[in-house]
């Protein structure tokens, strides 16, 4: 959709570059050159052929209006599509009034519309050549975090993930990475993503014609972007162009091996393991054919059904930092029937939490869960410096006169085989879930080809300590017994 935009000026002309075809590639390279150096090196980086596939399909968006465009995690997409197609497109070809830049989150969305202010402001180059752009403090302009007015004329905006969004009118929009580790193998979260491109995206893109470019990774066979790619999701039909790359081409050299080389990529694959190399730089996220946990495994149980009297153990799995990106700290509670000397038929899971807790808030609401369940042990797992969040539990209680049957766990590093160990457990009914469990069922599920498994984790440490603590009640009644036994039938001698 062309604007024009001289006639509806609301600021002092500028100067502009008399070459107007100045092509995209050329403009990167004159004016934003350095973005390709390395960080550590400070030389230049040379682009792999894909950034110039990239670049084609954001400078000629006429030519692909409706465009899903995967690449592997760390190859630098977003630059190319949230950096430097908005602002070639700002300055250049000036076609597009308004645009906007989705994000996973807001604080996402702003970075890269920090980084186009940056470049405005502070680019030697482009101040030369376009001249002043910002309009900050000038009357009808506007120069935010989240909403900036040019000069020229031209609004870009940035919004994250499930932002209002009505009320704007962009022309040119770029969706980038929006589902993010959680929002990708989460249920929950992708049925969430999905309803609100629908219901937000896609008709301001109808009603303006726009272009709309979504760009991310896929990191799961059941993720919003892998089922739009793949035609799999309604609305995503073949008026969709499609273009996908990955970390090795099919002659097994790497795409970009200016900047990863195949030895480097082998090592990555070596750390993060088969399943999670294969979603982030491979785009073939693997749906395990034979999953530890299957989900028509997983059985639900009505408040009415859980026994008055009840065992029950209370995991926490610390997290190592506060960071948002980083793990997170869980908390599993699980019950069964302890009326009989036999085990109980069933484990009620009753409650599981994780947040991003600092250590005092952590210790709120393990208090917190002890207060509404009153369990019979606690275990925390401890590696490190995990041992100071026992110690002030441990301080707190003194503090609050509660004597807390604590225990430290130094956990199996394989969490394969910590899982393996209790799944014939789910898989014959005796572990029973709430309806509202659904983040502990999906890391459970899809283990292990989830981002995170923090709550499965706790789980695991909560179910194994019951099958622990089943195995001491039952050896003790077979010991119980047999001295009864033994004492009976031996006959007792006179001395």
């Amino acid at each position: 959709m062309k604007i024009d935009l001289e006639a509806n000026r609301l600021f002092p002309p500028i100067n502009v570059p008399q070459n107007k075809a100045l092509g995209i590639e050329n403009f990167i390279l004159t004016y934003l050159r350095r973005h390709w150096c390395s960080k550590t090196t400070g030389k230049i980086i040379k682009p792999a052929k894909f950034h110039r596939d990239l670049y084609y399909f954001v400078s000629n968006p006429e030519k692909y209006p409706l465009a899903i465009l995967v690449a592997p995690r760390g190859f630098s997409k977003s630059v190319v599509t949230m950096f430097f197609g908005p602002l070639y497109h700002a300055l250049v070809t000036r076609k597009y009034e308004e645009i906007l830049l989705v994000g996973a989150s807001q604080d996402l969305a702003d970075k890269w519309l920090g980084k186009i202010k940056h470049e405005l402001t502070n680019n030697e180059k482009i101040l030369r050549d376009f001249g002043e752009l910002s309009t900050d403090g000038m009357n009808g302009g506007k120069w935010a975090t989240d909403e900036i007015k040019l000069a020229n004329g031209i609004t870009i905006y940035s919004r994250g993930r499930g932002s209002k969004v009505r009320g704007l009118h962009p022309q040119y929009i770029v969706i980038d990475d929006i589902e993010g580790d959680e929002g990708a193998l989460s249920q929950t979260e992708c049925e969430k993503i999905d309803r609100w491109i629908k219901a937000a995206i896609i008709p301001m893109q109808l009603e303006e014609g726009a272009v709309l470019h979504w760009d991310g990774t896929f990191l799961a066979p059941d993720s919003v972007l892998h089922k739009a790619y793949h035609g799999r999701s309604e609305g995503f039909g073949e008026e969709w162009f499609r273009y996908k790359r990955e970390a090795f081409n099919k002659d097994g050299k790497s795409v970009w091996p200016e900047r990863f080389s195949e030895s480097w990529l082998e090592t990555k694959r070596r750390i993060l393991g088969t399943s999670i190399f294969a979603a982030e730089y491979m785009n073939e996220p693997i749906s395990s054919l034979n999953p530890m946990v299957r989900r028509e495994w997983i059985r639900f149980y009505e408040n009415a059904e859980v026994p008055k009297f009840m065992y029950k153990v209370l995991a926490i799995d610390p997290a190592i930092s506060e960071r948002e990106t980083a793990d997170k700290t869980a908390m599993c509670v699980i019950g069964g029937d302890n009326t009989t000397d036999n085990p109980s038929e069933k484990y009620f899971v009753l409650d599981a939490d994780q947040g991003h807790w600092d250590i005092n808030s952590t210790v709120r609401r393990m208090f917190e869960f002890y207060r509404i369940y009153a369990p019979d042990i606690v275990i925390v797992e401890t590696v490190g410096y995990q041992k100071a969040l026992v110690q002030t539990i441990e301080r707190e209680a003194r503090d609050r006169g509660i004597y807390l049957p604590i225990e430290e766990r130094i956990p199996d590093r394989d969490k394969g085989r910590r899982l393996k160990a209790v799944s014939p457990m789910i898989e014959a009914g005796n572990v029973v879930f709430r309806n509202t469990q659904d983040e502990l069922i999906d890391q459970l599920v899809k283990f292990p080809g989830s981002a995170h498994d923090d709550l499965m984790d706790a789980f695991v440490y909560a179910l194994t300590e019951f099958k622990d603590y089943w195995a001491y009640v039952q050896e003790e009644t077979q010991k119980n017994t047999y001295e009864e036994k033994t004492e009976h039938a031996i006959p007792q001698l006179a001395y």
